[in-house]
């Protein structure tokens, strides 16, 4: 999953950017209502954006035993090795 995340993020704020420059485009030429589709799905992406961040923030893995560890602690909870 931590070698997936990058990817995950990277195409997400692709998306993110390509969706929100398009409405942006269509905001500047006063049609409001062909853009309002386009920031409805800039807006989902935001959020699966956030969801994606906040999953890589509080999910990683031991140096040592390579398990995934839900906690920043001192020692990893499988194989009892210090962390740095």
């Amino acid at each position: 999953m931590k070698k997936a995340m990058p990817w995950v993020i990277g195409s997400l704020l692709f998306v993110f950017v390509i969706v929100w420059g398009a409405a942006g485009i269509l905001i500047s030429t006063n049609d409001f209502e062909e853009a309002q589709p386009f920031l409805y799905a800039g807006a989902a992406v935001y959020v699966a954006l956030m969801i994606a961040l906040i999953a890589r923030a509080l999910t990683n893995r031991c140096p040592h035993c390579g398990k995934m560890r839900r906690t920043r602690g001192r020692f990893c909870p499988y194989c009892g090795k210090e962390l740095k």
